[in-house]
């Protein structure tokens, strides 16, 4: 580190020379212009350079596992605002900055309580040994407030204007789908293109009333008759109070019109498949459009059913089956949210992307529709899915519409195919 921070001097040095030699250089300025536009394009060429060897360096050492850099400009402006200079730099500083909130008086207290409750069940086991006044001197601290919340890049100018683009009536600020930074856009063009999504009849119905506590009763009920059952598992109950989801979507700006979505982990796995094999064949990528409001409930609770209680003899759930599918039926087909206008719904057909069976329930119905898919069909040399996205690589390209086909035909999906393009094909942020 010693050598480099001498050579890096050294080359200031003449870097500084070499400058205040060209600058007072005897040259027309149309030559300095050709030739200050060469040196901007050869120093792009060895950017470039660099960073595709350190790219390479890094594969190699830590197997593909990449963090790319977040996009210097951290947000899309779809509006006619103008936005103010510390609007810019607010948004530029991207998803990852926030301002860390204080937290409740409350939620401290709590936390004590909880501890003080482990404490005395580990004594009353025991496991710990307490001295006296141990519960007084937690309860005093729970009373404190300790630590500074304040951020070290964010300024009382910054937090202005976050306050002043909340309060814009006409402005809605999202973030946007599979990308790092906001997107603002008109009010009424947002609440619209919920409206569209929402009019939906066969995946969503308009309610009147709040069905919260109608559901946790239901639900009780269930795990009163799971836990009846002797010997069998006990499950908690519901307690406390419950509030309805709120539906919001999130922009595809990488695909024409910005489509909502109603909101890989990695992809070691993938460049793993890809160094196993070779390079022979076609190369494509399928993607199941809008998958998760368009999975079938009935349909894909019947194949978690059939796989969870198998009739070959396999240990079952110790679970009623029955019990099963009606949790399954409860948190999926009666799951009620509130709308950006107030209107409320619930959601009865399909899974919300944010639910947490969302995932579960895709992956479910896309594994039991590629089984069947390939019962009948030969499987390409690489099939590889994450959600709703498909990379294959096939013998010929006169396989993929046939495979698309059979794919639509067995789920009742839309499919979309992307050919490469000279052989290559971006996946999953990967250039294959």
């Amino acid at each position: 580190m010693e050598t480099k921070r001498k050579d890096l001097t050294s080359l200031k040095e003449q870097l500084h020379e070499a400058e205040t030699n060209w600058k007072y250089c005897d040259i027309s300025q149309s030559t300095r212009d050709e030739i200050n536009l060469a040196l901007v394009e050869e120093l792009d060429h060895h950017r470039r350079v660099a960073e595709s060897r350190t790219r390479k360096k890094l594969i190699r050492l830590n197997k593909g596992n990449l963090k790319f850099p977040v996009p210097t400009t951290g947000y899309i402006n779809m509006t006619n605002k103008t936005l103010t200079k510390d609007q810019e730099e607010l948004l530029n500083f991207g998803l990852n900055c926030h301002v860390l909130s204080k937290p409740r008086p409350w939620d401290k207290r709590l936390e004590t309580e909880i501890l003080l409750d482990n404490i005395h069940q580990l004594a009353k086991d025991g496991k710990v040994t307490t001295e006296e006044g141990l519960q007084a001197e937690l309860l005093r601290e729970a009373g404190k407030s300790r630590g500074n919340y304040r951020s070290k890049i964010i300024d009382k100018r910054h937090i202005e204007a976050a306050k002043s683009l909340r309060e814009d009536p006409d402005i809605t600020l999202r973030r946007a789908d599979k990308a790092a930074h906001y997107v603002l856009i008109p009010t009424e063009d947002y609440l619209n293109k919920t409206d569209t999504l929402l009019m939906d009849v066969t995946k969503f119905e308009r309610i009147t009333r709040n069905p919260i506590e109608e559901i946790k009763t239901k639900a009780n009920r269930i795990v009163d008759t799971v836990n009846a059952k002797a010997g069998g598992l006990k499950l908690p109950k519901l307690v406390g109070n419950y509030g309805l989801d709120y539906c919001y979507g999130n922009f595809k700006t990488h695909k024409a019109g910005s489509p909502l979505r109603f909101s890989l982990s990695s992809a070691t796995d993938f460049l793993d498949l890809l160094s196993n094999s070779d390079s022979n064949g076609v190369i494509a990528s399928l993607d199941a459009e809008s998958l998760f409001t368009h999975v079938p409930i009935s349909r894909t609770i019947n194949y978690i059913l059939e796989e969870v209680y198998p009739e070959n003899g396999v240990p079952k759930l110790d679970l009623p089956k029955a019990a099963l599918k009606a949790m399954l039926e409860l948190y999926t087909m009666e799951a009620p949210f509130v709308c950006p206008r107030g209107n409320m719904y619930r959601q009865i057909d399909g899974v919300a992307m944010g639910s947490p069976l969302g995932v579960l329930f895709a992956n479910f119905f896309m594994g039991m529709v590629e089984k069947e898919t390939f019962n009948c069909f030969k499987k390409p040399s690489i099939y590889a899915r994450y959600i709703d996205d498909i990379f294959v690589k096939v013998d010929d390209k006169s396989e993929l519409p046939i495979l698309k086909d059979m794919l639509q035909e067995i789920s009742g999906l839309n499919f979309t195919i992307e050919f490469s393009q000279e052989n290559k094909l971006p996946f999953l942020d990967i250039l294959v």
